[in-house]
């Protein structure tokens, strides 16, 4: 099967929809798709203006135009979308879109034009962009646009469902359980600050405002309150711009 996604955002960027669109594309190229990215987001080296990759067995077409701080824009990209997609004939194009995703939604609208099966997946929480969002497809064509639609979570496909009347999937996140799943070590050889024993939380996240570690803190200094000393400790893995505020908490 030749499956193309296309995203705003794509490593070497980070982030949620960057990891997710990867590994997922990595996972279907390992299990003999040929699968295809086509994205905004400049290479490791500030590749773009159409530059082909390969990505552990994945095929990455850097659209990318030059602009400021490398943001993954480019209005003049269809055309080259057209392009790929007439070529390629993909067996299906999956979108992965946010609440403001233009390169995204370019490839949604090429996709259709050149009849491609198009599948969206929103990969946010649309809170206060449904009213907005509900008029302007009510007043176009992706009223009646032939697309699979899905969302992350079933509280985001619901806005999902609200903006367009339409039935929504709930498409969650993929986790590989076996790379995450806890290696047992000896006591005598586990680090320092792991306890012995409680509860031991792990968060892995983007330090970023809206992702609301530092609400996180707060939740685990609560809890803390309420049960005795070492029965339970947390660990965050990531960084950003809150980091230095989470550290002071």
């Amino acid at each position: 099967m030749r499956i193309f996604h296309v995203s705003d955002c794509y490593a070497p960027r980070t982030g949620g929809i960057e990891s997710q669109v990867r590994d997922l594309a990595r996972a279907q190229a390992a299990a003999g798709h040929d699968v295809h990215v086509l994205t905004a987001t400049p290479g490791e080296h500030g590749e773009r203006g159409g530059a082909v990759e390969h990505d552990d067995g994945v095929t990455v077409h850097r659209l990318g135009a030059r602009v400021p701080f490398d943001l993954p824009v480019n209005p003049a990209a269809p055309p080259r979308m057209r392009t790929l997609i007439g070529d390629l004939h993909p067996d299906v194009v999956h979108v992965h879109a946010g609440v403001v995703s233009p390169f995204a939604f370019d490839g949604a609208r090429v996709a259709l034009d050149e009849g491609a099966p198009v599948a969206i997946t929103w990969h946010c929480m649309l809170d206060g962009a449904v009213p907005t969002l509900r008029a302007v497809v009510g007043r176009t064509r992706w009223a009646a646009a032939p697309v699979a639609l899905s969302a992350v979570s079933g509280a985001a496909a619901e806005r999902v469902g609200d903006v367009f009347g339409a039935p929504v999937g709930v498409l969650p996140n993929g986790m590989d359980l076996e790379r995450w799943a806890p290696v047992t070590v000896p006591f005598d050889d586990a680090p320092a600050h792991r306890p012995a024993s409680g509860l031991r939380c792990v968060a892995t996240m983007r330090l970023a405002p809206r992702k609301r570690g530092t609400a996180l803190v707060s939740i685990i200094e609560d809890v803390m309150t309420q049960l005795e000393p070492g029965a339970l400790t947390l660990e965050v893995i990531g960084d950003g711009p809150v980091r230095p505020a989470m550290e002071r908490r």
